[in-house]
């Protein structure tokens, strides 16, 4: 159960909630490519008019391709990132307007294959992937396609809105378990042999959060993914959104399950699996970098003896042993 609200909170959580359903129905009134469209000059104005955001995805691109690409050329991914999320947020708009027959016209889907041979083993399984393409999209397709999960969310501050994105990302029989204490919610999901999707690709808090190699910089990383694999013998699978290249809309790309590395030494393991599912989100960033959340700090927390646990970071990362399909 959530804080309760002040009356100035809930006035404004109801303020947000009616501006909301106001512009949800303003857009349907629209075809759905036009207000995509739309969703990318919003994104673009964002781009410009709001500084704090803009600083860190340039500071990002910076860090991650700061001796690739000139000053000129970030900027210009920055645009296109810009772009791309005001298209997101569009689409994300017209959710409820997705059905179970209209889905496949906008959204296909390959490796297939890899999804049945996970859930063959029967210990549930996870579902990884990243804030890349149209990650909510992500989801609703999946089970559209037959392929439902719980997904691992944080709730937002305001109960109306949501309620407002639960309701779209249960609409097609998906469940959200929410981020804080998501550990129980997890296991009874793999116990029941069902699929958990998670995000991992965010800055990480607190004593539990490990190092791993993001980019060549020591990213603070979540655990949970290799922890509870390791716990349970749950599969996983890298699951990620791309552009169509000759048409508009998406592919779902289901790679192969990660192997689960066992040494016998169960924190370095996790430590060294952690860093493998970070490695392909990685891969997809470089391949398709205008399809990141470029504006998620994520490198904001650091190590405390930042030299000397680095040098034991990269003993964790073996490039030649990382595979996306």
């Amino acid at each position: 159960m959530g804080k309760s609200l002040g009356i100035g909170e809930k006035y404004l959580d109801l303020c947000l909630y009616s501006i909301a359903i106001s512009l949800i129905k303003f857009f349907y009134l629209f075809p759905f490519s036009f207000a995509c469209r739309v969703g990318e000059l919003l994104g673009m104005a964002w781009f410009y008019l709001y500084r704090r955001h803009r600083v860190i995805t340039l500071e990002n691109l910076e860090k991650a391709f700061g001796q690739k690409f000139s000053r000129t050329q970030r900027v210009s991914l920055a645009k296109k990132t810009y772009q791309n999320f005001g298209r997101i947020f569009m689409e994300c708009i017209f959710l409820p307007r997705f059905t179970a027959e209209n889905i496949r016209k906008f959204v296909s889907i390959t490796g297939i294959e890899n999804l049945h041979e996970a859930d063959k083993q029967g210990k549930g399984l996870f579902f990884i992937t990243a804030h890349f393409g149209n990650w909510e999209l992500l989801a609703v397709a999946l089970a559209y396609y037959g392929f439902f999960l719980s997904e691992v969310a944080r709730p937002l501050p305001f109960p109306s809105l949501d309620k407002l994105l639960e309701g779209h990302r249960t609409q097609c029989g998906n469940r959200v378990i929410a981020r804080k204490g998501a550990v129980k919610g997890i296991l009874k999901c793999l116990h029941k042999r069902e699929r958990v999707g998670i995000l991992l690709d965010q800055n990480a808090y607190g004593r539990g959060a490990v190092f791993v190699d993001f980019f060549g910089l020591p990213a603070s990383t979540l655990p949970i993914v290799a922890a509870l694999s390791q716990k349970t013998g749950a599969p996983v699978v890298p699951v990620f959104m791309v552009p169509r290249k000759k048409s508009k809309g998406y592919i779902i790309e289901v790679g192969k399950m990660i192997d689960l590395i066992k040494s016998g030494d169960k924190e370095k393991d996790i430590i060294f699996n952690t860093a493998r599912y970070t490695h392909v989100i990685e891969e997809y960033i470089r391949k398709y970098p205008h399809y990141w959340f470029w504006m998620l700090r994520r490198w904001k927390t650091r190590p405390n003896t930042q030299l000397q646990q680095w040098g034991k970071i990269r003993q964790m990362r073996e490039p030649s042993s990382f595979n996306i399909s």
